[in-house]
């Protein structure tokens, strides 16, 4: 179990729960296998998140003969769940492929709907705020804006008169 808690602490979306709510989360959550070319089907009252892998979410609503990816959805993303993702992965014209094996969590969309609240309740709240008074990111989903503040941007303090160089 400790390895496992170890890997998901690596991982988005999980690295941003204790120990206690990940353990809690293995128990109400199955495990899922997504063959390579193989297409994900959830039930309309369940979740993803993705453990491992990568996935691809094609749709065809402006040319049913040539659909385009969508989005790209790595470790941590969540796929089901209308309230974040502005309803992109449960739309009629969508369908989410594995293009390589990828591994997924699939549980309840109330249980997401908990950890998702839990998750807004950490710091990097003031980020998301930010981020969604910004015109450029203003149609950004919210999934992809928590995802921004809280894996993608670090935040450091420098000194007066320092130099900083990338």
């Amino acid at each position: 179990m400790n390895f496992v808690l170890s890997l998901l602490h690596k991982t988005p979306f999980f690295n941003r729960f204790d120990n206690d709510s990940l353990r809690l989360l293995l128990e109400k959550c199955s495990f899922r296998r997504v063959e390579e070319r193989g297409i994900l089907f959830l039930q309309p009252e369940e979740v993803a998140i993705v453990v491992s892998g990568r996935l691809f979410l094609y749709s065809h609503s402006e040319d049913v003969a040539s659909p385009c990816i969508s989005a790209i959805l790595n470790a941590g993303d969540i796929i089901g769940f209308d309230e974040i993702d502005n309803g992109l992965s449960n739309d009629e014209h969508s369908w989410i492929s594995a293009p390589h094996q990828a591994d997924i969590f699939v549980l309840s969309k109330e249980y997401l709907k908990y950890l998702w609240d839990k998750m807004k309740k950490f710091d990097n709240s003031v980020l998301v705020d930010l981020f969604q008074s910004s015109p450029s990111m203003r149609k950004m989903s919210e999934q992809s804006l928590w995802k921004l503040s809280q894996d993608l941007v670090q935040i450091k303090e420098f000194a007066p008169g320092e130099i900083i160089c990338t």
